[in-house]
């Protein structure tokens, strides 16, 4: 499997992004890591640009053979017209390709045991998220447009599909099960794009290998400061990545699209600062690519578009009219036309939007009971709010800020001095153009400052989603003033002074994710029982792909039987169910609560057929857990019901007088 899984990634990514570079004449750069972060995520995204419109038009994913077909055909003729692939490249020093494996090893660690068998169950980490994905990536490798995997009949909207979509190319092109591609190639692909993605902008800082390396490691394992507050709640206090609220970029890999987002981010960084070069000329070439990058990002993490699009769009104005470079303007429609119809294309305008709502996440922090637990500050702020003390309430609120920004970002706060420098030095003594410096300060404004002035109208708390994007580009910056810190102390020959504070730097960087790490290795893993996989097995290998199942929601909220939320059954039975998850139809902006009445009523009532016949097609499937309501087996019985599959566990039944 891995062979084949490198050969499509050679085949179906690296060879066109290749035709791509060389079609409109872009000489890839030196260095080997970038090359290859550059050539594998262009080529992702072209990839699944192309699968999108090959679906969207009704053809089916062999027509995705043309893409390393014309790529080899160009390649060929290129070579025998004297063009070689460029063999001398500068060697990166190893200690960042050391660097670069932990990092990713470390990050990915946790998804390993995905689909291994322990003695009497299979093991499937993070269910919640990652059958989620599993189940997208099934259904868009079967059928397009998508339906919602939570709920048959329901079309897939307000949820940012691309990555899926790439994932069901994948199994369509190799014949890889979605175990496999989405527990363990994926996320060592999209943790290596995230460390190939940090290594090329730091590039950009500083030429020391030593700090390149150091850019890899504090963006990966960069955290909070939660723990320090064991000094204010006593050693027993349980400190996570996210007591302050903001999920750490460690952490992220449980929705592999989250990190390559990341990624997306910073080489969009990289390539912007290529756009001007040094004579202050505007490069369309790599502003082709800018577009393709930025104006996709949509459907691959909607957070990250905003971020990247907003702040494209405002550095970009104000670089360009202050600058006076008229054409640079030409990017931002052309960013924007690539944009908008993916995004109309996937939302619902009018259910995914933002709330304002000034100051909510800073409440939510200091008064949740896996937060800081401080309900007195909510007290406070509702009796201020009641008398119309609004000074009261800014202080309230400066406080609550305070601890928020230094919470989160603990030792990446002097990347934000940084910034401030960089901004008002003019002249700036680094690699990157004035224009690239306005686009990092705008996608840290803009990551950081929408969680405090907005949540989201369908799901309050994804709004915290923006905030990781500025964590990245801190940790970046993190390590270029520790770079400063580094050679300052050697003019006034206090040379172990610079060593000293990086030390110190890191061990105050890392707790937060070192315990992450360890207590998610040590814990318990998600996992379904042997008897229930066998049932699954039977519906994946024995009943048609139009197949509806029928659960009852209701059996998978007892943590003695399942406790996971059932979208894994779609997941790993590769077919529909009536309703899956409640949860997640109402996280894509609809309410399931007809279907689910219906439901009910056809489980707990004597007789009747199920009412809502036109959503079932030809004879349903019932997937019971045992023991289950013995009413509704009663009636299962006496109208003739057939048993298809029973163990110990589940009960499997057709209803076969359904299409009467």
């Amino acid at each position: 499997m891995i062979v084949t899984f490198l050969l499509f990634l050679l085949l179906f990514v690296i060879l066109p992004s290749i035709f791509l570079f060389k079609l409109v004449k872009i000489q890839l750069p030196e260095d080997k890591l970038i090359r290859t972060g550059l050539l594998l995520i262009i080529g992702i995204v072209q990839l699944t640009l192309v699968t999108f419109l090959i679906r969207f038009f009704g053809f089916e994913f062999w027509i995705l053979w043309i893409l390393p077909v014309v790529s080899i055909f160009f390649l060929f003729f290129q070579v025998l017209r004297k063009w070689q692939i460029p063999t001398r490249v500068r060697i990166t020093n190893k200690g960042i390709l050391l660097v670069l494996l932990l990092a990713v090893i470390s990050q990915t660690i946790i998804l390993f045991p995905g689909g291994m068998k322990g003695k009497d169950r299979y093991f499937f980490p993070f269910m919640h998220d990652t059958m989620w994905g599993i189940a997208l990536s099934v259904e868009l490798s079967d059928r397009f447009p998508p339906q919602n995997p939570a709920m048959v009949g329901l079309p897939l909207k307000n949820n940012h599909y691309f990555y899926p979509l790439f994932v069901a190319t994948a199994h369509r092109i190799t014949h890889i099960n979605f175990i496999d591609l989405y527990f363990h190639f994926m996320p060592i692909l999209v943790s290596l794009l995230f460390g190939l993605s940090l290594y090329a902008v730091s590039t950009l800082f500083t030429k020391s290998h030593f700090f390149q390396g150091l850019t890899i490691f504090m963006g990966f394992f960069c955290g909070s400061i939660s723990y320090l507050l064991v000094l204010w709640y006593g050693w027993n206090f349980n400190w996570e990545g996210n007591t302050f609220l903001v999920d750490q970029p460690l952490s992220q890999i449980v929705n592999p699209y989250s990190v390559l987002a990341f990624s997306f981010l910073l080489f969009s960084t990289y390539i912007l600062s290529m756009v001007i070069d040094a004579q202050k000329k505007i490069q369309w070439r790599w502003v082709l690519l800018l577009v393709l990058l930025t104006g996709s990002s949509y459907g691959f993490k909607s957070f990250a578009a905003v971020t990247m699009v907003s702040a494209l769009t405002f550095s970009i104005l104000s670089f360009g009219i202050g600058m006076r470079k008229w054409k640079l303007l030409w990017i931002i429609p052309m960013i924007w036309m690539l944009f908008l119809p993916i995004f109309f294309y996937i939302t619902e305008p009018q259910k995914a939007t933002l709330n304002f709502y000034p100051g909510w996440v800073l409440t939510e922090m200091m008064t949740k009971n896996d937060g800081l637990h401080l309900v007195k500050f909510g007290e406070i702020e509702s009796y201020y709010k009641s008398i119309g003390n609004t000074l009261g309430l800014l202080k309230l609120k400066g406080i609550e800020f305070t601890i928020y920004l230094v919470g989160n970002l603990g030792v990446r706060i002097t990347g934000v001095a940084v910034l401030a420098l960089l901004l008002v030095n003019r002249k700036v003594k680094t690699g990157l153009s004035k224009l690239t410096i306005w686009y990092i300060a705008w996608s840290i404004f803009v990551s950081f400052s929408i969680p405090l002035l907005f949540n989201l109208n369908i799901t309050s708390y994804n709004i915290v989603q923006f905030t990781p994007y500025a964590l990245v580009l801190l940790g970046v910056l993190t390590t270029f003033s520790l770079e400063k810190f580094y050679y300052f102390p050697r003019r006034i020959n206090r040379s172990i002074l610079g060593p000293a504070i990086i030390f110190v730097s890191i061990l105050l960087a890392i707790p937060t994710n070192m315990k992450y790490l360890y207590e998610k290795l040590v814990s318990t893993v998600d996992s379904v029982g042997m008897n229930e996989m066998e049932a699954i097995n039977f519906l994946k290998e024995n009943t048609p792909k139009n197949a509806v199942i029928l659960i009852d929601p209701r059996q998978y909220t007892d943590p003695q039987r399942s406790g996971h939320d059932p979208i894994y059954i779609p997941a790993l039975s590769e077919r529909h169910v009536y309703i899956a998850s409640p949860g997640y139809v109402r996280q894509t902006g609809k309410d399931p609560q007809f279907q689910l009445n219906t439901l009910y009523r056809y489980f707990d009532e004597r007789t009747g057929a199920f009412e809502d016949r036109r959503a079932l097609g030809d004879k349903p499937l019932i997937f019971l857990h045992k023991p289950y309501n013995h009413y509704f087996l009663e009636k299962a019985a006496r109208e003739g019901f057939m048993t298809l599959f029973e163990n110990d566990s589940v009960i499997i039944l057709q209803d076969v007088n359904e299409n009467d």
